[in-house]
């Protein structure tokens, strides 16, 4: 299947995410977007120790990802929430900071939102083994899950003490 910008913009992604994903979409063949998980893998923070944990790693991977999500209260007192991850494979690092960048900032229900058939308007799925690109996929959903669930918690203590943010991740 070949990228499609315009079929990009119908899936109504989150602004960042909209452009990681049309920036990849873009790219001439499947070697560039390979090169550019890979930059992206380079670029990606360590995740802290503490956050490496059982409950934050992704099921169904090849590699041992983790993911760990902290939600803020924006200046108006919308939950938001920002995302920590890392891999110990290269490109499912560059995978998981596709992720990472694209939807921190967001609102759990932009989170919620996002249709997981934007990997094939990337032109990503074509990069990808199918394996990997079932990884990708569990990483969505796992990210989706915390944010959803985490927000619930948030919401529900009416907490303004766990707040990060998006300025320092």
């Amino acid at each position: 299947m070949s990228s499609s910008p315009t079929a990009l913009q119908d899936l109504k992604l989150p602004a960042k995410l909209n452009e990681l994903a049309l920036a990849f979409a873009k790219m001439p063949n499947p070697k560039m977007r390979y090169r550019q998980l890979l930059f992206f893998a380079q670029k990606c923070p360590p995740m802290e120790s503490q956050y490496m944990v059982e409950e934050n790693r992704v099921p169904g991977c090849l590699s041992t990802v983790h993911v760990h999500v902290l939600p803020f209260r924006d200046d108006e007192g919308i939950v938001r929430v920002n995302f920590q991850g890392d891999s110990d494979g290269q490109l499912t690092k560059g995978l998981v900071h596709l992720l990472v960048k694209g939807l921190s900032g967001c609102t759990p229900s932009e989170i919620g939102e996002v249709d997981p058939e934007f990997v094939k308007a990337t032109g990503l799925a074509e990069s990808l083994t199918p394996g990997r690109n079932n990884g990708f996929l569990n990483m969505l959903k796992t990210m989706k899950k915390k944010a959803r669930d985490v927000a619930t918690e948030f919401e529900g203590s009416g907490s303004s003490t766990a707040s990060v943010s998006p300025e320092e991740s």
